[in-house]
């Protein structure tokens, strides 16, 4: 037998005389809330390192360089922008500075669900730019030396002055000192995906351009002595007493080449990549307690600077011809090759903590081009 009742939404709901505890403005601050940057979600490490400009055969500690890190997470959502800047000077080279800027933008997409798994896509794209500036000091590539006696015959304070009895030790030197500056331009743009335990699949387009500035610096050194015989025969050195016999060390420059590309691709990637960090605000400038696995394959179209030839100079003036393109052109200019190469790598890093916010890096690595890059 049905019984009527009243509608629900004319039931009285009063669940203040049910609940017993503190008050809830007690319990909280309530107030509006403001789009400012909090601690949480901003973070910025400060960065000094001592450590090599180059590698290969000029690798040595000469450079100390000091910059910032700023990262951005959690106020936007599922968003992440990394940036930061280095500068380093060269302790033992005379060398412009060097520095490195870099910026990285993460975010976080829509799962994509399926019957049995879940997977989070994630676009990113970044950018990096470094610049090295080396010195190689050649020293003395070329010397000149003979000796020459009789009556010398000079001007000095405008008037033509006859020395007797001289002899004048020629000796020229040519040192020579080489000044490179490159330039590593290097964007990526891709999607990750997660796929669970900490393992991601990652595709991506990468573009990359090397480009080097090579100035030879040359300084004639003039270390030529005068001397006299005296009426016994003994001899005494008479530079400095005539003016100008000796010339001032004198430098020229030239440049081979200017902002000359020697190598640009377009890499297609896929890879596969397990990580496993302890969470913290510079994990990705220093990386504690935790590994990183990657298998990594690319598909590189380059094109790079497979020698140097002459700039054209018709007149023989050792003076390379201006075209339309370049009024000023360098010495020598590129001769480029096309290759299309396969790259395979594998890499281990384990990162062991250590105390006083120190860490390990332990690395391992293997790779594999299918063609030689000159």
């Amino acid at each position: 037998m049905a019984v009527p009742v009243p509608a629900a939404e004319a039931l009285r709901r009063d669940y203040s005389g049910i609940y017993t505890g503190d008050k809830l403005s007690d319990l909280y601050d309530i107030g509006q809330y403001s789009g400012r940057i909090t601690p949480k979600g901003f973070g910025i490490v400060p960065i000094l390192a001592l450590g090599p400009t180059f590698i290969g055969n000029r690798f040595g500690l000469d450079q100390i360089s000091f910059g910032a890190q700023a990262s951005w997470g959690e106020f936007l959502g599922s968003d992440m922008i990394v940036a930061g800047f280095s500068v380093g000077k060269n302790l033992r080279r005379r060398t412009d500075l060097n520095s490195d800027l870099y910026a990285y933008y993460e975010k976080g997409l829509r799962a994509l669900e399926t019957e049995h798994k879940s997977y989070r896509p994630t676009f990113f794209t970044g950018f990096n730019r470094t610049t090295i500036n080396s010195l190689i000091d050649r020293g003395a590539v070329f010397s000149r030396r003979d000796t020459t006696s009789g009556t010398l015959v000079t001007v000095i304070d405008s008037q033509q002055v006859i020395i007797p009895n001289t002899t004048q030790h020629l000796h020229l030197t040519l040192a020579q000192e080489d000044d490179f500056k490159d330039v590593f331009n290097d964007f990526v743009l891709g999607f990750e995906f997660g796929v669970g335990s900490g393992q991601t699949l990652v595709f991506a387009y990468n573009r990359r351009r090397y480009s080097e500035n090579f100035l030879v610096k040359q300084t004639i050194l003039d270390s030529t002595r005068l001397l006299q015989s005296d009426e016994q025969g003994a001899l005494r050195d008479i530079t400095d007493q005539v003016p100008g016999f000796v010339q001032d060390p004198f430098t020229s420059q030239d440049w081979f080449y200017q902002d000359l590309t020697y190598f640009r691709s377009g890499n297609l990637l896929v890879g596969w990549r397990y990580t496993k960090f302890k969470p913290t605000k510079d994990m990705f400038l220093n990386p504690t307690h935790g590994r990183s696995i990657t298998l990594r394959y690319s598909r590189i179209n380059a094109t790079v600077t497979d020698s140097l030839v002459l700039s054209a100079d018709v007149d023989q003036d050792r003076i390379p011809d201006p075209t339309d393109a370049d009024p000023t052109p360098s010495i020598f200019r590129a001769d480029e090759a096309k290759l299309g190469i396969n790259e395979y790598i594998f890499s281990w890093n384990e990162f062991i903590s250590f105390p006083g916010r120190t860490t390990l890096g332990l690395q391992t690595f293997a790779g594999y081009k299918d063609k030689e890059i000159k």
